[in-house]
């Protein structure tokens, strides 16, 4: 069965209960401007951004006073420019996170508009808004609200391309993969290319992979986080002496392209930090995260799974 022909769940003919509910959501985002930066991750990264600005060098990235090789810099980069332009607070760490968040939902609605109808599309949207998970990553303003900005946003584009072949959509799927992947390596646009892989499976649009547009997506993907690999290049690559975890001559480079994404899998250089390496470890998270809507995206799943296999 097509996506598009997918049964829209009406919230009503009439916008006001939409405009209701995305007011109360953006009056609860609003509200995490009131409270302090959570003492972990948060207040770590501002700290990061926070070393940008005072050294005014935006290639550095500095934890402590050492060498910091773990996340790419797009989170550190938006929260010093919003320092830059709005003073050293926490109205400017977080305020980035917000808007990275206002476009997930706004691209979240607009695929699903392509994918089905306006009201589907209106439930989408607040279903993202709504969900737990997605108001705390507001409120800690980490890495989750870009990287989930880049890959809606580039799933979106990379959709309508497929069904459209446009290259303004090509260029703009490009983009939102070079945001998520400057934001936390390859995990972000490896999802946006397993999901248009299997919208290709479902749609029988295989056509796709043999036109020679469709592969200027790598070098525009290349060229927008081409300004990542040159500050990893300018901090590590041109350093060898730099020992960082015990180890020197290490490329920056080669860490985000390739040693970065098996780290993460493995948990290599978590293994200190007393993480849970459980294989289910995240599952329990799945309800909690996504609270009150759980059982809609439950739902969701079991209909793509069925009209997969029938």
């Amino acid at each position: 069965m097509s996506i598009n022909r997918l049964q829209a769940i009406r919230l009503g003919e009439k916008d006001q209960a939409t405009w209701i509910i995305g007011f109360l959501c953006l009056i609860v985002y609003l509200g995490c401007f009131a409270f302090p930066l959570m003492d972990k991750d948060a207040a770590h990264h501002a700290n990061i951004a926070l070393n940008m600005l005072q050294l005014n060098d935006y290639q550095l990235l500095i934890d402590r006073q050492e060498d910091y090789l773990d996340k790419p810099h797009l989170l550190f980069w938006s929260s010093a420019l919003s320092f830059k332009i709005f003073g050293v607070n926490t109205f400017a760490h977080r305020l980035p996170a917000l808007l990275f968040a206002l476009l997930s939902i706004f691209s979240t609605y607009r695929l699903t508009l392509h994918l089905s109808d306006k009201h589907t599309a209106r439930l989408a949207a607040i279903m993202l808004a709504t969900a737990q998970g997605f108001v705390f990553s507001i409120n800690d303003a980490r890495m989750e609200t870009p990287l989930t900005a880049g890959i809606i946003f580039g799933l979106w584009h990379l959709i309508v391309y497929i069904d459209k072949r446009t290259w303004l959509n090509l260029i703009l799927a490009a983009l939102g993969a070079a945001i998520a992947f400057s934001t936390k390596g390859w995990i972000g646009p490896v999802i946006i290319f397993v999901a248009a892989f299997f919208y290709l499976l479902l749609q029988k649009k295989w056509d796709v992979l043999i036109a020679v547009k469709t592969w200027c997506f790598i070098p525009a993907l290349l060229l927008f986080i081409s300004p990542v690999l040159f500050a990893y290049y300018h901090q590590f690559d041109l350093h060898p002496e730099k020992v960082i975890r015990g180890m020197s001559d290490i490329s920056g480079v080669k860490f985000i392209l390739w040693d970065q994404n098996f780290e993460r899998f493995d948990g290599d250089s978590f293994k200190k930090g007393g993480r849970n390496s459980e294989y289910f470890f995240f599952v329990p998270y799945f309800p909690l995260g996504l609270f009150s809507v759980e059982y809609s995206c439950l739902c969701g799943i079991r209909y793509l799974v069925v009209s997969f296999i029938c």
